[in-house]
This record gives structure tokens, C-alpha cells and sequence, in this order.
């Protein structure tokens, strides 16, 4: 969640929020979480997927996920979406009402 003056400060400061539009809840299903995730990327233009190293053994099955999207023919990419930016260089681009109690 964003505060008020969270949204303040990052837009202040200029800086840039970058959020994913990809959770493949690998936390959830260490094992099986890569099917669905590929899935996931496989129904978007452009995914920016979220992977948590957390100490469940999901990351051991991290390299069948890069592995599957190399089989795509996925293009990494350094750069974001705008739906994923939603604040950049300091500037508010979209609403972030679905992640703060009501600020924008």
C-alpha cells in the first residue's frame, strides 16, 4: 500500500515505481509454478513477472522457467510498461487508488 506521503516523497524525489503484472504465486506451489507462470506471460503483450527467493525450493525450479520462456522466444527487456509505471521520474501517470486508501 502507498501513503499519501509515500506518493509525495517518490514523486518529489522524481522517482520512478515500477509494479509487475505477472505473480505467479511460486511461494504457493514451489514445484508446480512454472507451468502457470509461462502461461501468464504467454497472455500478455508484455510481462513483467514477480519470483520471490524465498527458502520454499521454488528458485531450484527457476532455471525450467527461463528455459520456457528462451522456448517463446521471449525478449528480455530493461525497460516497463507504462501500465507498470505508474509513477515515473517523479511524475504521477496513472491512478494508484487500487493500492492506497484512497490517495493519488
Amino acid at each position: 500500500m502507498f501513503s499519501q506521503a509515500s506518493i509525495e516523497y517518490l514523486t518529489d524525489h522524481r522517482y520512478t515505481t515500477v509494479l509487475w503484472n505477472t505473480l505467479p504465486h511460486e511461494w504457493d506451489n514451489p514445484l508446480g509454478w512454472v507451468e502457470p507462470a509461462l502461461e501468464m506471460v504467454a497472455e500478455q503483450d508484455w510481462a513483467v513477472v514477480v519470483v520471490h527467493d524465498l527458502p520454499t525450493g521454488a528458485m531450484d525450479r527457476l532455471p525450467a522457467f527461463l528455459d520456457g520462456l528462451a522456448a517463446m522466444d521471449v525478449e528480455f527487456v530493461t525497460d516497463f510498461p507504462d501500465e507498470c509505471t505508474p509513477i515515473k521520474q517523479g511524475v504521477l501517470r496513472s491512478s494508484l487508488s487500487h493500492l492506497t486508501n484512497g490517495a493519488e
